[in-house]
């Protein structure tokens, strides 16, 4: 008798949990596809940083090993979730600067680019079978001055025009050219262009 009293009130608790869900707005559905979105998300910003670390430990190395000066500069490229959904949407966010990169090789001209998150291109989306997302795009220093930077095209942008995280690693357009990269095969790319454009 006591299990059939137990057992009557957990059902009645549970359909108490339902109906107090439903009527907030709770739907289980929603919140397992927060939660995908909310590992998607941390994938990505745990992809930039890591990134972010080769292409400042490929710097210090250029300048260790051949001289001159280099620096990279962190503008916290982590996106929170809303900031994700709208440009997984293709829309763009404002604050976007993810990192910007200065070398000055000695005896050569100093090269500066600013990566920066936008959404993906057709051209990218359409290379990874039409997922929209964040992505990786490059600004050069404009010489008008105004606005200070401008978007980098073709030879201008250090590995390639535009670089997205999918799946297990970095993915670069150049052109209509796609290749995947660990992250750091993208780093030693980025500085191996660099000092090519220095």
């Amino acid at each position: 008798m006591l299990d059939l009293v137990l057992s009557r009130a957990n059902d009645a608790l549970r359909d108490l949990e339902r109906t107090a869900g439903e009527v907030q707005g709770y739907s289980p559905a929603l919140a397992a596809l927060r939660k995908k979105q909310e590992n998607q998300l941390a994938i990505w910003n745990k992809a930039v940083e890591l990134l972010l670390v080769n292409v400042n430990a490929e710097v210090g190395a250029l300048v260790e090993q051949g001289g001159g000066d280099g620096h990279v500069q962190d503008y916290d490229p982590a996106l929170d979730l809303d900031e994700y959904l709208v440009l997984c949407d293709g829309r763009p966010i404002s604050d976007a600067w993810a990192f910007a990169v200065q070398i000055h090789p000695l005896a050569c001209n100093t090269v500066s680019r600013l990566a920066w998150i936008g959404y993906r291109s057709h051209e990218m989306t359409a290379a990874l079978g039409g997922k929209g997302g964040p992505t990786i795009f490059w600004s050069v220093p404009n010489p008008a001055g105004v606005p200070r930077w401008r978007r980098a095209l073709g030879n201008e942008a250090p590995a390639g025009e535009e670089m997205t995280y999918e799946g297990d690693g970095w993915v670069v357009r150049n052109g209509n050219g796609i290749t995947r990269l660990g992250p750091s095969q993208l780093a030693q790319r980025i500085v191996h262009d660099l000092v090519k454009l220095a």
